[in-house]
């Protein structure tokens, strides 16, 4: 893996975290203002940084592995076909 990519891998894992506090953190009300916005400037930057990514990839590379949606979701663990 390029530095590039070890760098928006990172990123990307700390992104991933931050979202996963701020979810538990939002659903006990305990998220404060500057906390939102330092979260909302995390995910902000990490679009940008992945825009560039993506600016500079090749085309034709294999894409990312799909995740279900949320809306796919069936709330146990599987997805609806």
């Amino acid at each position: 893996m390029s530095g590039r990519n070890s760098q928006l891998a990172v990123s990307l894992t700390r992104c991933r975290w931050m979202l996963e506090e701020a979810a538990h953190a939002l659903a006990a009300d305990r998220m404060t203002a500057t906390e939102c916005r330092n979260l909302a400037e995390a995910v902000e930057t990490l679009a940008t940084t992945l825009r560039e990514h993506g600016d500079h990839a090749p085309e034709g590379s294999a894409p990312l592995a799909e995740t279900p949606s949320a809306e796919s979701s069936t709330g146990d663990g599987e997805t609806e076909q």
